[in-house]
Protein backbone atom coordinates (compact mmCIF):
# COMPACT_ATOMS: atom_id res chain seq x y z
CA UNK A 1 0.00 0.00 0.00
CA UNK A 2 1.25 3.53 -0.44
CA UNK A 3 2.50 6.03 2.20
CA UNK A 4 -0.48 8.43 2.86
CA UNK A 5 1.94 10.99 3.79
CA UNK A 6 3.93 10.86 0.35
CA UNK A 7 3.84 13.02 -1.95
CA UNK A 8 1.30 12.79 -4.64
CA UNK A 9 2.12 13.51 -7.96
CA UNK A 10 1.70 16.62 -10.02
CA UNK A 11 -1.44 16.50 -11.79
CA UNK A 12 -1.60 17.61 -15.48
CA UNK A 13 -3.32 20.78 -16.30
CA UNK A 14 -6.80 20.03 -17.65
CA UNK A 15 -7.78 21.55 -21.63
CA UNK A 16 -10.62 23.56 -20.94
CA UNK A 17 -13.88 21.39 -22.50
CA UNK A 18 -14.57 24.03 -24.98
CA UNK A 19 -11.13 23.35 -26.42
CA UNK A 20 -11.60 20.17 -26.70
CA UNK A 21 -14.71 20.15 -28.48
CA UNK A 22 -12.86 22.75 -30.55
CA UNK A 23 -10.03 20.56 -31.06
CA UNK A 24 -12.69 17.43 -31.80
CA UNK A 25 -14.90 19.96 -34.44
CA UNK A 26 -11.46 20.72 -36.67
CA UNK A 27 -10.54 16.67 -36.46
CA UNK A 28 -13.93 15.47 -37.68
CA UNK A 29 -13.92 18.21 -40.52
CA UNK A 30 -10.45 17.87 -41.36
CA UNK A 31 -11.07 14.03 -42.19
CA UNK A 32 -13.64 15.30 -44.42
CA UNK A 33 -11.94 17.60 -46.95
CA UNK A 34 -11.38 16.00 -50.67
CA UNK A 35 -8.99 18.52 -51.54
CA UNK A 36 -6.18 21.01 -51.01
CA UNK A 37 -8.11 23.98 -51.55
CA UNK A 38 -10.89 22.71 -49.27
CA UNK A 39 -8.28 22.01 -46.28
CA UNK A 40 -6.97 25.57 -46.48
CA UNK A 41 -10.53 27.35 -46.91
CA UNK A 42 -11.12 25.13 -43.53
CA UNK A 43 -7.81 26.04 -41.60
CA UNK A 44 -8.21 29.90 -42.71
CA UNK A 45 -11.99 29.85 -41.10
CA UNK A 46 -11.00 27.86 -38.17
CA UNK A 47 -8.09 30.04 -37.00
CA UNK A 48 -9.69 33.20 -37.78
CA UNK A 49 -11.87 32.49 -35.15
CA UNK A 50 -10.05 31.15 -32.48
CA UNK A 51 -6.38 32.67 -32.87
CA UNK A 52 -5.50 36.46 -32.04
CA UNK A 53 -3.18 36.61 -35.20
CA UNK A 54 -3.84 39.13 -37.52
CA UNK A 55 -1.68 37.67 -40.60
CA UNK A 56 -1.49 33.92 -40.98
CA UNK A 57 -0.94 31.57 -44.09
CA UNK A 58 -0.42 27.77 -45.11
CA UNK A 59 1.91 26.91 -47.52
CA UNK A 60 1.90 23.70 -48.83
CA UNK A 61 3.75 21.45 -51.84
CA UNK A 62 0.91 20.90 -53.96
CA UNK A 63 1.89 17.05 -54.91
CA UNK A 64 -0.89 17.62 -57.51
CA UNK A 65 2.52 19.21 -59.69
CA UNK A 66 5.02 17.10 -60.90
CA UNK A 67 7.33 19.91 -59.30
CA UNK A 68 5.55 20.10 -56.29
CA UNK A 69 6.07 23.86 -55.71
CA UNK A 70 5.03 25.04 -52.68
CA UNK A 71 2.07 27.48 -52.57
CA UNK A 72 0.25 29.53 -50.24
CA UNK A 73 -3.10 28.21 -50.23
CA UNK A 74 -4.71 31.14 -48.08
CA UNK A 75 -2.85 34.43 -46.91
CA UNK A 76 -5.25 35.85 -44.43
CA UNK A 77 -4.16 39.84 -43.83
CA UNK A 78 -1.97 40.01 -46.86
CA UNK A 79 -2.60 42.52 -49.73
CA UNK A 80 -2.81 40.79 -53.17
CA UNK A 81 1.20 41.86 -53.75
CA UNK A 82 2.29 41.01 -50.46
CA UNK A 83 0.85 37.34 -51.09
CA UNK A 84 2.08 36.93 -54.74
CA UNK A 85 5.40 38.30 -53.10
CA UNK A 86 5.15 35.97 -50.22
CA UNK A 87 4.69 32.81 -52.17
CA UNK A 88 7.41 33.59 -54.80
CA UNK A 89 10.17 33.53 -51.81
CA UNK A 90 8.50 31.19 -49.91
CA UNK A 91 11.41 28.91 -49.91
CA UNK A 92 13.85 31.40 -49.19
CA UNK A 93 12.06 32.61 -46.02
CA UNK A 94 10.67 30.93 -43.18
CA UNK A 95 8.26 28.87 -44.64
CA UNK A 96 11.48 27.20 -46.81
CA UNK A 97 13.06 26.99 -43.81
CA UNK A 98 10.60 25.17 -41.89
CA UNK A 99 9.68 22.57 -44.47
CA UNK A 100 13.26 21.74 -44.67
CA UNK A 101 14.34 21.46 -40.99
CA UNK A 102 10.75 20.16 -39.82
CA UNK A 103 11.34 22.64 -36.39
CA UNK A 104 9.01 25.58 -35.42
CA UNK A 105 10.41 29.10 -35.59
CA UNK A 106 9.02 31.33 -32.82
CA UNK A 107 9.87 35.16 -32.96
CA UNK A 108 8.94 36.76 -29.79
CA UNK A 109 10.04 40.00 -30.70
CA UNK A 110 11.31 41.02 -34.24
CA UNK A 111 12.99 44.07 -32.67
CA UNK A 112 15.56 42.04 -30.95
CA UNK A 113 15.82 39.41 -34.28
CA UNK A 114 19.31 39.44 -35.49
CA UNK A 115 19.79 41.77 -38.38
CA UNK A 116 20.23 40.02 -41.18
CA UNK A 117 16.69 37.61 -39.93
CA UNK A 118 14.21 38.35 -42.55
CA UNK A 119 11.24 38.61 -39.61
CA UNK A 120 13.25 42.05 -39.61
CA UNK A 121 12.82 42.67 -43.41
CA UNK A 122 9.73 40.77 -44.72
CA UNK A 123 7.40 43.65 -46.70
CA UNK A 124 4.41 44.00 -45.36
CA UNK A 125 2.28 47.16 -44.74
CA UNK A 126 2.18 47.01 -41.18
CA UNK A 127 4.86 46.05 -39.04
CA UNK A 128 4.45 42.68 -37.52
CA UNK A 129 6.15 42.31 -34.14
CA UNK A 130 6.24 38.79 -33.65
CA UNK A 131 5.70 35.56 -35.62
CA UNK A 132 5.19 31.71 -35.51
CA UNK A 133 5.73 29.19 -37.98
CA UNK A 134 5.07 25.49 -37.80
CA UNK A 135 5.43 23.15 -39.92
CA UNK A 136 2.32 20.70 -41.43
CA UNK A 137 4.01 17.33 -41.40
CA UNK A 138 3.41 13.44 -40.80
CA UNK A 139 5.32 11.13 -39.41
CA UNK A 140 8.25 13.23 -39.78
CA UNK A 141 7.70 14.06 -43.03
CA UNK A 142 7.04 17.77 -43.80
CA UNK A 143 4.46 18.82 -46.52
CA UNK A 144 4.37 22.71 -45.27
CA UNK A 145 4.19 25.15 -42.69
CA UNK A 146 1.88 27.62 -41.15
CA UNK A 147 2.81 31.38 -40.33
CA UNK A 148 1.32 33.44 -37.62
CA UNK A 149 1.98 36.95 -37.22
CA UNK A 150 0.89 39.53 -35.15
CA UNK A 151 1.74 43.45 -34.52
CA UNK A 152 2.10 42.60 -30.75
CA UNK A 153 5.55 41.28 -29.26
CA UNK A 154 5.11 38.07 -27.14
CA UNK A 155 2.07 37.85 -28.71
CA UNK A 156 1.71 33.72 -28.77
CA UNK A 157 1.60 32.33 -25.09
CA UNK A 158 3.46 28.22 -24.42
CA UNK A 159 -0.88 27.64 -24.44
CA UNK A 160 -1.12 29.01 -28.05
CA UNK A 161 1.81 27.08 -29.62
CA UNK A 162 0.43 23.98 -28.66
CA UNK A 163 -3.08 24.29 -29.48
CA UNK A 164 -1.41 25.75 -33.06
CA UNK A 165 0.84 23.04 -33.04
CA UNK A 166 -2.17 20.21 -33.09
CA UNK A 167 -3.89 22.47 -35.35
CA UNK A 168 -0.76 21.82 -37.40
CA UNK A 169 -0.38 18.19 -36.92
CA UNK A 170 -4.61 17.40 -37.76
CA UNK A 171 -3.42 19.60 -41.56
CA UNK A 172 -0.30 17.08 -41.56
CA UNK A 173 -2.66 13.96 -41.61
CA UNK A 174 -4.67 15.34 -43.56
CA UNK A 175 -2.85 16.43 -46.40
CA UNK A 176 -1.18 12.92 -46.09
CA UNK A 177 -4.47 11.65 -46.95
CA UNK A 178 -5.39 13.31 -49.54
CA UNK A 179 -2.24 12.85 -51.07
CA UNK A 180 -2.73 9.28 -50.98
CA UNK A 181 -6.14 9.46 -52.26
CA UNK A 182 -4.44 11.26 -54.80
CA UNK A 183 -1.93 9.07 -55.68
CA UNK A 184 -4.38 6.00 -55.97
CA UNK A 185 -6.64 8.29 -58.38
CA UNK A 186 -4.17 8.46 -60.43
CA UNK A 187 -2.64 5.26 -59.95
CA UNK A 188 -6.80 4.39 -61.60
CA UNK A 189 -6.56 6.23 -64.36
CA UNK A 190 -2.85 5.29 -65.31
CA UNK A 191 -4.15 1.62 -64.95
CA UNK A 192 -7.53 2.13 -66.67
CA UNK A 193 -5.52 3.77 -69.12
CA UNK A 194 -3.25 0.94 -69.93
CA UNK A 195 -6.52 -0.84 -70.38
CA UNK A 196 -8.00 0.89 -73.01
CA UNK A 197 -4.92 1.18 -74.96
CA UNK A 198 -4.62 -2.88 -74.71
CA UNK A 199 -8.00 -3.38 -75.79
CA UNK A 200 -7.53 -0.53 -78.50
CA UNK A 201 -3.89 -2.75 -79.64
CA UNK A 202 -5.84 -5.99 -79.73
CA UNK A 203 -9.09 -4.47 -81.79
CA UNK A 204 -6.38 -3.54 -84.11
CA UNK A 205 -4.92 -6.95 -84.66
CA UNK A 206 -8.39 -8.83 -84.36
CA UNK A 207 -9.05 -6.54 -87.76
CA UNK A 208 -6.22 -7.09 -89.20
CA UNK A 209 -6.41 -10.69 -88.74
CA UNK A 210 -9.91 -10.22 -90.11
CA UNK A 211 -8.42 -8.65 -93.04
CA UNK A 212 -5.70 -11.20 -93.69
CA UNK A 213 -8.33 -14.20 -93.36
CA UNK A 214 -10.29 -12.96 -95.85
CA UNK A 215 -7.32 -12.44 -98.18
CA UNK A 216 -5.88 -15.88 -97.99
CA UNK A 217 -9.32 -17.30 -98.18
CA UNK A 218 -10.20 -15.60 -101.79
CA UNK A 219 -6.64 -16.16 -102.91
CA UNK A 220 -6.86 -20.12 -101.97
CA UNK A 221 -10.51 -19.71 -103.92
CA UNK A 222 -8.93 -18.00 -106.79
CA UNK A 223 -6.08 -20.75 -106.94
CA UNK A 224 -8.42 -23.79 -107.18
CA UNK A 225 -10.61 -21.91 -109.73
CA UNK A 226 -8.04 -21.28 -111.84
CA UNK A 227 -6.63 -24.52 -111.80
CA UNK A 228 -10.44 -25.52 -112.16
CA UNK A 229 -10.43 -23.82 -115.61
CA UNK A 230 -7.12 -25.27 -116.84
CA UNK A 231 -8.08 -28.99 -116.00
CA UNK A 232 -11.11 -28.59 -118.40
CA UNK A 233 -8.65 -27.34 -121.25
CA UNK A 234 -6.10 -29.98 -120.53
CA UNK A 235 -6.48 -33.35 -123.00
CA UNK A 236 -4.46 -35.42 -121.45
CA UNK A 237 -6.25 -37.49 -118.58
CA UNK A 238 -2.91 -37.64 -116.74
CA UNK A 239 -2.37 -34.21 -116.90
CA UNK A 240 -5.89 -33.09 -115.81
CA UNK A 241 -5.59 -36.30 -112.83
CA UNK A 242 -2.18 -34.03 -111.50
CA UNK A 243 -4.26 -30.61 -111.54
CA UNK A 244 -7.17 -32.55 -109.89
CA UNK A 245 -5.05 -33.50 -107.00
CA UNK A 246 -3.62 -30.25 -106.85
CA UNK A 247 -7.36 -28.58 -106.89
CA UNK A 248 -7.66 -31.31 -103.91
CA UNK A 249 -4.83 -30.00 -102.14
CA UNK A 250 -5.98 -26.24 -102.38
CA UNK A 251 -9.11 -27.12 -100.80
CA UNK A 252 -7.23 -28.71 -97.96
CA UNK A 253 -5.74 -25.72 -97.14
CA UNK A 254 -8.89 -23.70 -97.28
CA UNK A 255 -10.38 -26.24 -94.90
CA UNK A 256 -7.12 -26.37 -92.45
CA UNK A 257 -7.00 -22.57 -92.44
CA UNK A 258 -10.72 -22.22 -92.05
CA UNK A 259 -10.63 -24.04 -88.92
CA UNK A 260 -7.66 -22.30 -87.69
CA UNK A 261 -9.29 -19.26 -87.85
CA UNK A 262 -12.64 -20.36 -86.01
CA UNK A 263 -10.38 -22.20 -83.06
CA UNK A 264 -10.49 -20.23 -79.75
CA UNK A 265 -7.22 -20.75 -78.66
CA UNK A 266 -3.88 -21.61 -80.58
CA UNK A 267 -2.51 -23.31 -78.10
CA UNK A 268 -3.73 -26.82 -78.54
CA UNK A 269 -2.78 -26.64 -82.22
Amino acid sequence: MSDPDSPRPERQQSIPVGELRWLSMIATRMGEVSRLEDLAVLCEDVLARHTDAERDGLYMFDFRVAARPMRLFYARGFTEAERVVAEATAGERHPGWVARTGQMLWVPDTHAAAPDSPSRDSPRSREMRSRLWLPVSKDQEVFGAFGFASSQPHAFTEGDRELLRFVAELAGIAYARLRAEHAAEVERGERIAAMDALAKSLAEKETLLKEIHHRVKNNLQIISSLLTLQIHKLPSPEARAMLQESVARVHSMALIHQQLYTIDSLSRV
